[in-house]
Formats: structure tokens, sequence, C-alpha cells
């Protein structure tokens, strides 16, 4: 028997599995949008087997509630003012979300993701003297944690020290 909010049972039969499984689903995707990797995962923790599981997912998916690729494109939308792209890409592949389908959205968004990094250097550097190595080096530091490339990272700073000279 699995562990999780269900259990099948001797009573319950394999089609009040699956019926269950449908609502669980369609349940989950009420909330927020979800890739077909994160509902069968959360299906299989919750205690479905795999089978009744993706007879949920084919339910779904019959009924276009299922769509990673507008999923991905959500994503993306939200957070790269705030994020760089290996970061949302990492994120991306662990929601299931395929390298292709990732790397076009993303370079559809390179224009986007520009613009964040320098809102979020200039978030980082507010009142900080960008002249400082030390200051410049933990600023290119928190860049590229949040995902931005060396390059693009660089470069946002570059532009706010050659805005704070001639300011």
């Amino acid at each position: 028997m699995k562990t999780g909010r269900f259990r099948m049972n001797e009573d319950c039969s394999e089609q009040d599995a699956i019926r269950m499984a449908k609502e669980r689903c369609l349940k989950l995707l009420l909330f927020q949008d979800r890739t077909e990797k994160q509902l069968m995962e959360r299906l299989l923790r919750e205690g479905f087997t795999a089978e009744v599981a993706e007879s949920a997912l084919s339910y779904a998916r019959s009924l276009h509630y299922i769509d990673d690729s507008r999923f991905a494109r959500q994503y993306v939308m939200g957070r790269i003012s705030g994020k760089g792209s290996s970061r949302i890409r990492a994120e991306l592949r662990e929601k299931g979300v395929p390298e292709a389908e990732t790397d076009i959205l993303l370079e559809e968004f390179r224009e986007e993701e520009e613009k964040g990094a320098f809102r979020t250097a200039e978030k980082l550097s507010a009142g900080k003297a960008l002249s400082d190595p030390r200051i410049f080096h933990k600023l290119l530091q928190a860049m590229l944690r949040r995902g931005y490339s060396l390059e693009l990272s660089r470069k946002a700073l570059k532009k706010l020290f050659e805005n704070q000279n001639y300011s």
C-alpha cells in the first residue's frame, strides 16, 4: 500500500480511483497552472498508482487543461524581469519543460531579460559606489546568483557605473 492521502482499499474500484485522481488533478490545476511532470509527481506522492495518475493526466490533456508550452511561456513572462535565463532554464528543467522549448522562449524574451538585468543591478546597487572594486564584485556575484550571465551582468553594472559617473 502506498503512502499519501489516497489509499486504494478493497472497497475502492479502479474506476473510483481514476475518478478521484481526475478530481484531484483538476483541483490542483484550479490553483495554478502546472506541468505534466509536476502533476504526475503530485498524484504519485498522494498515493495514486502510475496507471491511475496517467489516466487522470490524459483526461486533463483532452480538456486542454495541461499545456507545458503555455505554462513555460507564462513562467518566463512572470520571472524574466528579476531572474536571468540560466536560473529560469534550470527551474523549467526541474518542472519538466523540454530544453528546446525553453531555449526558444528565452531567446524570444532576451530583450526583456536585458532590461530586467539593468533594473536588478539598479536595485542591488542603490546607494553604493560602483567605483569600489569590492562592491562591484559583490554586485556581480549577486547578479550571477540570480541567473544572469557573466556578460549580461557586467554589461548592466558597467552601464550603471557610467551613469553614476556622468550624474
